[in-house]
């Protein structure tokens, strides 16, 4: 038997092969891999949305257990028919006749007019023309006066954005009871008149408790409409000190009516029910920005993604919570913290900037229509103090005295009292207005906002009420300016 031979050690020695694992394994495992951790990244991330939503909306609860929009519109007042202005203003509305031409010639004859000026033949003539032709509309828009409380029917949409409100037919009524308190005090009627201004301002009552800031708006716009109305009132006429007292009495109501704070509570429950109808698919992102392609890409991204979209909803919740916290403080106060926030809402995250209403220039009608308000009321107390004196009030405190008003106003530019000054020709009652500088009751409607002007109203003596009207003008310029 022959002895095994040697191995060499030249000998090339070869482990065994192990069996390739296929490139496509390889991929596969890594594909779950991270599929597993985006998962649950994802799943960690809507937890966590979830949860601080789920604590904010319980802390709401606890503050205020009725802040939802079916909550708030269950809460507003309920009125039958009978007694319902706004569904009276919509019955207005359709009697109502004439070109939309013919309505703007119409406000440029009036463009400017001076309270105490008399109407000249062409003001009169289109005037007459117009509430002639009017004149059952005219009629039933009176009625108004006694009807301090309204409603307007609201059809809520799934999106809020889209909720129909028909309180615009109010500044349509309201446009209608000016030309009649125009005529009616022209007319040497100025009991009239001032019913006409009460129904004025029952007419930007009617809007009610709409939880909605453009609905406020509208109410702070005929506001302002029926203050100029008594302003023009009193400097044609005397009216009766009963008829004064009724109309003083109906802004005393009006400066105590939180309009702001209704209107954000109303904005907060509208952006909470947007935000959860998003959430459910109810209403998906590209149709709010304006259809496919239309929207940014990061807010219809961000539509398709529950763990961020939950975040973004609980930061709007908050920033909404922060705006009605500033609209609780004193009016003065306000303003500057309104615009404090608005500057900084680039800090925001994204669906707040698209989405939070802008509040400042809101924030600042309000409390321009407040000052006039407020300086309306101590207008009609002199009114009535002049009536029962003879004279004018020395002071604010005179009115007090002779129990015309509880208290002087405050003014909501400055928190110090409103003020008055004795001109040559009469008084004027005013805020200090938007520069915070008393200007000596220098008023310009038509400048409100600038420096240097003051807000209020201005009463005339007896013999400077009634001054001779303005001249014609020129038809082909009126129609020129269309």
């Amino acid at each position: 038997m022959d002895p095994p031979q040697a191995i060499s050690s030249a000998s090339p020695m070869r482990p065994p092969r192990r069996p390739k694992r296929s490139w496509w394994r390889r991929l596969a495992f890594w594909g779950v891999a991270l599929l597993l951790l985006g998962s649950g990244g994802w799943l960690l991330l809507s937890w966590l949305g979830n949860l601080e939503l789920r604590s904010l909306v319980a802390e709401m609860d606890q503050a205020d257990p009725n802040w939802r929009l079916h909550d708030l519109e269950a809460n507003r007042r309920r009125l039958p028919d009978e007694e319902n202005s706004a569904l009276h203003a919509m019955a207005i509305v359709k009697l109502m006749k004439g070109s939309r031409e013919r309505y703007e010639i119409l406000e440029r004859l009036f463009e400017g007019l001076p309270a105490q000026s008399q109407l000249n033949e062409q003001q009169i003539e289109f005037l007459n023309e117009h509430l002639t032709l009017n004149a059952k509309a005219a009629l039933e828009a009176r009625n108004l006066k006694n009807m301090p409380w309204g409603r307007f029917p609201i059809v809520y949409s799934e999106d809020w954005i889209n909720t129909i409100s028909q309180c615009q037919d109010a500044r349509h009524v309201a446009g209608l009871l000016q030309w009649d308190a125009l005529r009616r005090t022209h007319e040497f009627d100025a009991n009239g008149g001032i019913e006409s201004c009460q129904a004025l301002l029952n007419t930007a009552r009617s809007v009610g408790d709409e939880p909605f800031l453009i609905s406020m708006l509208v109410r702070v716009a005929v506001t302002q409409i029926a203050v100029t109305a008594v302003e023009r009132v009193l400097a044609q006429g005397q009216p009766s000190e009963t008829a004064l007292h009724d109309l003083q009495k109906l802004f005393e109501m009006e400066a105590g009516e939180l309009l702001l704070r209704n209107a954000l509570r109303g904005e907060r429950a509208g952006m909470h029910q947007l935000m959860t109808a998003l959430a459910e698919g109810k209403v998906q992102m590209n149709a709010l920005m304006g259809g496919p392609g239309g929207g940014d890409w990061q807010a219809e991204l961000l539509g398709r993604v529950p763990g961020v979209l939950v975040r973004q909803h609980a930061a709007l919740l908050r920033y909404c919570n922060a705006l009605l916290e500033i609209a609780k403080l004193p009016l003065e106060d306000q303003q500057s913290r309104f615009e404090e926030i608005e500057k900084n809402i680039k800090d925001q995250p994204l669906l707040v900037r698209l989405f939070a209403p802008a509040v400042s220039n809101v924030s600042e009608a309000n409390r321009r229509t407040q000052a006039h308000v407020r300086a309306t009321i101590l207008a009609l107390a002199a009114e009535r103090y002049r009536l029962k004196q003879q004279r004018w009030p020395e002071s604010l405190d005179d009115l007090v005295k002779e129990k015309l008003i509880e208290a002087i106003p405050a003014d909501p530019y400055a928190g110090a009292p409103l003020r008055m000054k004795k001109l040559h020709d009469g008084l004027v009652f005013y805020s200090v207005g938007r520069d915070k500088l008393d200007n000596g009751g220098h008023l310009d409607r038509n400048r409100m906002l600038e420096p240097g002007v003051d807000l209020g109203i201005r009463l005339w003596d007896v013999n400077s009420r009634r001054q001779p009207p303005r001249p014609p003008v020129p038809l082909e310029d009126l129609e020129e300016k269309r």
